[in-house]
Formats: C-alpha cells, sequence, structure tokens
C-alpha cells in the first residue's frame, strides 16, 4: 500500500476585524426599551472616545427629541452636518427645527433627497413639511415612500 501524502496545514494570521464598540450595541438597546438615561450615558462613553462617532451623535439628538430638548438635539445635527452636510438622517432631523423659510427647507429636502433616494428619513421630513402646508396629496405620497422603504418603522406605518 503506498503512503498517504502528508497532509500541510497552514496557519495565516488574519487582520482582527473590528467589531461594533459594546457601548454603542448597549446605548441602542436601551433606547429601544425606553431606558433613555442609560442610553444617554452609553452615547456619551461612545463620544467620549469618538466625538464624530456617526450613530452615537444620532442616538444622543433622538433622546434629546424624545425628552422634548429640542435645541440640544439640533446641536448634535449640526454636528453631524459639519462632518457631511449631506447626511440624510441630521438633514431630516434638523427639518423639524427649521422655521420660517419653507420654501428653502423644501428646497434643501428635495436636494438632499435627491443624492439619497434611499433615505426613508428624508421621504418622512418632507412628508412633514408637505402636512404642514396642508399638501395632502403630496404629503400622503412622501409617507408611502418612507413606508414602502423602512416598512417595519411603526412611525413611518402610522
Amino acid at each position: 500500500m503506498p503512503p498517504h501524502p502528508a497532509a500541510t496545514i497552514s496557519i495565516e494570521q488574519q487582520p482582527e476585524i473590528e467589531g461594533v464598540d459594546p457601548a454603542l450595541v448597549a446605548a441602542y438597546q436601551a433606547y429601544q426599551t425606553g431606558d433613555f438615561g442609560t442610553a444617554w450615558q452609553r452615547y456619551r462613553e461612545v463620544l467620549q472616545k469618538d466625538s464624530r462617532n456617526r450613530d452615537a451623535l444620532l442616538g444622543m439628538a433622538a433622546i434629546a427629541r424624545q425628552q422634548g430638548q429640542d435645541d440640544v438635539a439640533a446641536q448634535y445635527y449640526r454636528l453631524l452636518l459639519t462632518q457631511d452636510p449631506r447626511d440624510p438622517l441630521a438633514n431630516a432631523g434638523m427639518a423639524a427645527f427649521a422655521s420660517g423659510d419653507t420654501a428653502g427647507k423644501e428646497s434643501r429636502l428635495e436636494e438632499v433627497l435627491a443624492q439619497s433616494p434611499q433615505s426613508a428619513a428624508l421621504h418622512f421630513a418632507l412628508g412633514n413639511l408637505y402636512s404642514e402646508q396642508s399638501r395632502w396629496s403630496e404629503a400622503q405620497q412622501a409617507y408611502f415612500n418612507a413606508y414602502r422603504l423602512e416598512p417595519v418603522n411603526a412611525q413611518f406605518a402610522f
């Protein structure tokens, strides 16, 4: 019987894959359960390590909005927009605070939406703007687009 060829074993070092920061995961889970105090603390931990972390900044803005702290939420959205003026979620969030120049707000939302047509948040923000102006058929279409893109979002379904 002929000898079996020796099997070769090769060991290679793989680069370590960066996972999601556990504090960020904990923050999001706390936010989802309505524990805004814990979520706030965990998002702050993430921001202490990385002051430009998009998810943490969005989380802080969302918590501030939930607690009626619109000025604080707007600050976080502004920080995001300094990092990326086309950020769809930050633009959608800021649209809720911009007052006065409705034509300018609509133009800005449409401009950003043209660059990010798959952003449910932008469609929703545009729907809100149309609703404020009693432009019901346009609002309905914008809300439908938001829901179509993100059907699991209860706010869009409502």
